[in-house]
């Protein structure tokens, strides 16, 4: 009797061939189980963000606060679109001049971050009459550009009437700076902050009066509307530089850690005192979009 072969390898390639349909039809089911779940989870936690933000600003609104607390680093139309439609008119944002030789501000943070639209065109995404504060770093002002940056927002100027809604924030410490201010601008002086926090860190305290006494006279030379940085430089402000610092000289600051879609931002607020000093005039705190840049 001859066994049939055939029919056995038939078989088994017809019991393979399910296996496979099974195995795939497995996959599939673990693929759909898994991103629904990502996509529950995802969407919940975006919503969240998006109520809390909704209502954080809204009470910040009801205060008259969001001229105090803005924005931080709206760096693309899309975001600067999702902090207009909350109602916020006023906002951070960064730029740099001359990226790529062009005789314009490019909206961005450093050269692997930017946004590939001028500044120009940027304030012309929105209404812009109905703006009534930015605060806009620029962070590449130097000897050699300064002129023709000065141009530039001069020229905004014009078309935009910026002059009284404008905080222009360098981390220059060159004496041309004082053009800007001769110009008619708000100018604010960028602390150094690595410098300034390991000052604190390591309890220097005749490094801390001696830079203080540096900063102060810079503030002269410089003609400076403001001095602006990290929220944890605070105490160093306070205690050290303050008191060398004439009265008509305010604050800026950033808190990166606290959010404005964080749960309970206005309690936390609350507890911080840079946010009851009458000195600061502006809190940048993060805010959330699918736009960041």
């Amino acid at each position: 009797m001859t066994y049939n072969w055939n029919n056995t390898i038939g078989v088994l390639i017809v019991g393979i061939k399910n296996m496979q349909k099974k195995l795939t039809l497995l996959i599939l089911i673990v693929f759909l189980i898994f991103t629904s779940w990502f996509l529950v989870n995802f969407l919940k936690g975006n919503s969240a963000y998006t109520y809390y933000q909704k209502k954080n600003i809204a009470i910040l609104r009801a205060n008259k606060q969001t001229l105090k607390v803005l924005p931080h680093r709206v760096n693309s139309i899309g975001k600067l679109m999702d902090v207009w439609s909350e109602g916020y008119r006023a906002f951070e944002t960064d730029a740099l001049y001359g990226v790529e030789g062009q005789n314009h501000l490019e909206v961005g943070h450093n050269h692997g971050e930017m946004s590939g639209v001028s500044l120009e065109k940027f304030i012309k995404s929105v209404p812009f009459l109905e703006i009534e504060k930015i605060w806009l770093d620029l962070k590449n002002l130097t000897q050699q550009n300064h002129k023709k940056a000065l141009e530039r927002l001069n020229h905004l100027d014009r078309q935009f009437s910026l002059k009284e809604k404008l905080i222009i924030e360098s981390g220059t410490n060159e004496s041309f700076f004082r053009k800007f201010h001769e110009a008619g601008w708000h100018t604010s002086y960028y602390l150094p902050t690595k410098k300034i926090l390991k000052y604190l860190d390591d309890n220097k305290t005749e490094e801390m009066e001696h830079l203080a006494k540096i900063i102060s006279k810079q503030t002269i030379v410089q003609k400076l509307s403001a001095v602006s940085f990290d929220h944890r430089l605070y105490p160093f402000v306070k205690y050290y530089l303050e008191p060398l610092l004439s009265d008509e000289i305010v604050y800026h600051t950033w808190d990166l850690k606290l959010k404005l879609y964080d749960r309970n931002l206005h309690a936390k607020l609350n507890e911080k005192n840079y946010y009851v000093d009458k000195r600061v005039k502006t809190i940048l705190l993060p805010f959330k979009s699918p736009f960041h840049l």
